[in-house]
């Protein structure tokens, strides 16, 4: 073999020792950190495994991306999080122009989770401190399996209702799945607000019947005063509240659970599930929840009675 011909084959040599030895580094360093580099092979793995894709948009010159790689996406937790669960890929902004204008992403940092199939389940605009991240990356999952498993169930198990004044059976429990970390959420009531529009939680609860309450037996609760229609009835309340009155403060659990919203629901459109009363805005609500009530109800939502309502959660 010639000078040349070495001289050629070392340097051939030395070009695919360097290719291996990034492509370990860079494999490597994705086992480490559970981020991967490459948003095709992070798209191809999620199509393979079935689960969703987390897309983190930044840039070297976002001060806010900086900061949040150093204070969220950096934590042991969030690795956890993801692992076996959720494929997550980084993206730079400004190499990835293409991505940018394919996701319409407008501001950095941008978070996006997208289905196997390539749908768009959560976006998010901003920083992000590692709660509000394993909040949303927890919440986007639950809702993601329960969607998988209400396709394969195909609504074949239905709870037992409750409505306005009838008299039935609490539903029970139809899955179980994976309960998020609560996510906080605020309302507005007045500070005179009566639950229920005045009746009886306790009647209701043990009777399934709307008992108007009265004002001498009065009691608040997390804000919000209920009436009840005995003094016997107040001294059961006041000792168990949680048990009697409507769960996420009277706010519909559908409207939460698909827009982030908290909106008052009313004593029309009632109903019992797990021995616990939910309200909702209408019968349409209602009905999406009589379906599929583990779907609106896996996700641990914490409402606060300070903000106004209707906000969408940040």
């Amino acid at each position: 073999m010639r000078v040349g011909q070495r001289r050629f084959v070392k340097i051939v040599i030395l070009v695919l020792v360097v290719a291996v030895t990034s492509t370990l580094g860079v494999a490597a360093a994705e086992r480490s950190t559970g981020w991967h580099a490459d948003f095709s092979a992070a798209q191809t793995a999620a199509r393979r495994l079935g689960q969703p894709l987390l897309v983190h948009f930044h840039a070297s010159w976002c001060a806010p991306c900086q900061r949040m790689e150093r204070e969220t996406l950096s934590r042991p937790q969030l690795r956890r999080q993801l692992q076996g669960r959720m494929i997550a890929v980084k993206v730079d902004s400004d190499r990835h122009e293409k991505l940018v204008e394919r996701f319409q992403v407008t501001a950095l940092p941008c978070d996006i989770i997208l289905s196997p199939d390539g749908r768009v389940l959560f976006r998010h605009v901003g920083y992000q401190t590692t709660r509000q991240y394993l909040a949303h990356i927890a919440r986007t999952e639950a809702r993601f399996v329960a969607s998988r498993k209400t396709q394969l169930v195909n609504n074949r198990r239905r709870p037992a209702t409750a409505t306005g004044g009838s008299s039935t059976k609490p539903a029970r429990r139809t899955a179980t799945g994976p309960v998020s970390p609560a996510v906080e959420i605020a309302v507005t009531r007045p500070n005179s607000f009566v639950g229920l529009n005045g009746y009886s939680p306790v009647s209701l609860k043990k009777t399934r019947k709307w008992v108007p309450g009265q004002k001498e037996f009065a009691a608040k609760y997390k804000g919000i005063t209920y009436r009840l229609a005995t003094s016997t009835e107040l001294k059961t309340f006041r000792a168990h509240p949680a048990r009697y009155a409507p769960r996420l403060l009277g706010c519909d659990p559908v409207v939460l659970f698909e827009s982030d919203r908290a909106l008052p629901g009313s004593t029309r459109f009632g109903a019992y599930f797990d021995g616990e009363l939910y309200l909702f805005v209408n019968a349409q609500s209602r009905s999406k929840f009589h379906k599929n009530p583990t779907l609106y109800t896996r996700t641990r939502y914490v409402l606060r009675l300070n903000r106004i309502g209707g906000t969408r959660l940040q």
